[in-house]
């Protein structure tokens, strides 16, 4: 089936508004440091118990710890490269001395053609103008 657009919305805002918006949202993502350490902290538990629950529950259980931490890892990466993105359209806007921001964001869906496997993804881009 192929990408399909879910999806799209543009905003304008001043500049001074979106310095406002990011520093009421900043700070540490919480939820992927949490995830990230059950992850591994399920995967050590059934590391310590193979013998009660057996090795084969127990491997299956620390694969799917390690999945969950290195899921969360990877949201973390994801988020601060938009944040980069972000960080560049603001350093141009104060270089050039512009005064608005323009938030174009698309929310996409991929269906494979058997239709076994799905994902989604938003795409942000920001343009100072």
């Amino acid at each position: 089936m192929g990408w399909t657009k879910i999806s799209s919305t543009v905003e304008h805002i001043t500049l001074e508004d979106f310095r406002q918006q990011q520093a009421q949202s900043a700070g540490f993502n919480y939820q992927s440091f949490t995830i990230m350490v059950a992850g591994l902290g399920v995967a050590a538990v059934s590391s310590l118990l193979a013998r009660y629950i057996g090795p084969t529950l127990a491997q299956r259980l620390t694969h799917a710890g390690f999945g969950l931490s290195i899921a969360s890892a990877l949201d973390t990466y994801l988020k601060s490269s938009n944040q980069a993105s972000l960080e560049a359209a603001v350093r141009d806007a104060d270089l050039n001395k512009k005064k608005y921001m323009r938030i174009h964001s698309e929310m996409w869906y991929y269906e494979s053609a058997n239709g076994n496997s799905s994902t989604w993804d938003c795409r942000t881009t920001y343009i100072a103008y």
